[in-house]
């Protein structure tokens, strides 16, 4: 047997290499994708883990409801898309940072502003709510205000809804 070489281990000579041919699965990949899946030991939540957040929703939904029935004898609706969602993230999983009061306010203003933006400047169309979108999540990244309901109103049509209130702008 040489010496080792000074740049790395001797390589004997008379051991050969299969040639590598198609794709093999990794025998290790299996235990990733049990990672993914639920515990099986988990138990189903208390009841007061399950109630509590459901009577704060239908709190908040209910007082924003009978505000949005007040202002509905003046014209206005203040029902927008992503209010289940907030109801979602804060009552569900108050102790994200989705659920924090900055995130939450900067990402539902920034992003309701990015997208009249988008509409006023664009119209109608997919090319607004693509842009729109793109833009409120590097908004929402450089404000470090995170909360994935601010985009609801994007993506979920919000420049639809405002094309209602101009009906002569839908194509």
């Amino acid at each position: 047997m040489q010496p080792p070489l000074p740049y790395g281990p001797y390589v004997d000579p008379s051991i050969r290499r299969r040639p590598v041919s198609g794709v093999r699965a990794a025998a290790n990949l299996a235990p990733n994708w049990d990672a993914w899946k639920p515990d099986l030991v988990s138990k189903a939540p208390s009841l007061s883990d399950v109630l509590w957040p459901s009577a704060g929703a239908f709190a908040a939904m209910a007082v924003l409801g009978k505000m949005d029935q007040a202002l509905a004898k003046k014209g206005v609706s203040m029902t927008i898309a992503p209010l289940g969602a907030v109801c979602a993230v804060l009552f569900a999983t108050p102790s994200t940072p989705g659920a924090r009061k900055y995130n939450m306010f900067m990402a539902q203003m920034g992003c309701a502003a990015i997208g009249v933006l988008a509409f006023t400047f664009l119209g109608p169309c997919w090319l607004a709510r693509s842009t729109a979108l793109s833009a409120s999540l590097a908004f929402m990244i450089y404000f470090r205000a995170v909360h994935p309901p601010g985009m609801d109103p994007v993506s979920k049509g919000f420049i639809s809804e405002l094309s209602s209130l101009k009906p002569g702008l839908t194509h």
